[in-house]
């Protein structure tokens, strides 16, 4: 079962994402569905039951405590590689990154094989494959560099499995820790 470690949007502020994502259509441009935006901290790939259960006993380890969560603005991760639209985290950027460094530690001591590329928290909107005009893409971003998407209370981290479906993927639930 493909699984990975996130926190969810409330509906108000997918609401506002989705708003603004409309203005990304084309050729080579996959939206995010509105149901689906969610900030992964770990993407962990497919696990056993036995995985599932070292993935939970490292989530209630986590030693972290509700947080204020914003969103602000558009981006993208390359200049030179357009392939992620994301809606940027403005407030409780250190927050997340410290429950994806505790996590992290504690995954890694239960074998789990993890990333080492920098975590930057935030929350892909649309995904960008071979178009023919990445620069008016950029554009369009960057018109979005300070767009607020609202802010919320962070209360608490979820387990979840996803589905690949031939409509997107399905997420549910497997664990929940109530900060």
């Amino acid at each position: 079962m493909r699984t990975f470690i996130a926190i969810d949007i409330p509906q108000n502020v997918r609401e506002e994402i989705s708003f603004v994502s409309r203005e990304f259509t084309g050729e080579g441009i996959t939206l995010v569905k509105k149901e689906a935006l969610h900030l992964s901290i770990h993407f962990l790939g497919d696990l056993t039951d036995q995985g599932i259960g070292k993935v939970k006993e490292s989530i209630d380890e986590i030693d972290a405590k509700r947080f204020e969560l914003g969103l602000r603005g558009l981006d993208f991760f390359t200049p030179t590689f357009l392939k992620v639209i994301f809606a940027k985290v403005s407030v409780g950027e250190a927050e997340c990154s410290n429950i994806y460094s505790q996590l992290a530690n504690s995954l890694a001591s239960r074998s789990f094989e993890m990333e080492h590329e920098k975590y930057t928290p935030h929350v892909t909107v649309a995904r960008v494959r071979n178009t023919k005009n990445p620069a008016s893409i950029v554009a369009q971003i960057r018109s979005h560099s300070e767009t607020n998407f609202g802010s919320f209370e962070v209360s608490s981290i979820k387990l979840k499995a996803s589905e690949l479906t031939p409509d997107g993927p399905v997420y549910s639930d497997l664990y929940k820790l109530d900060l």
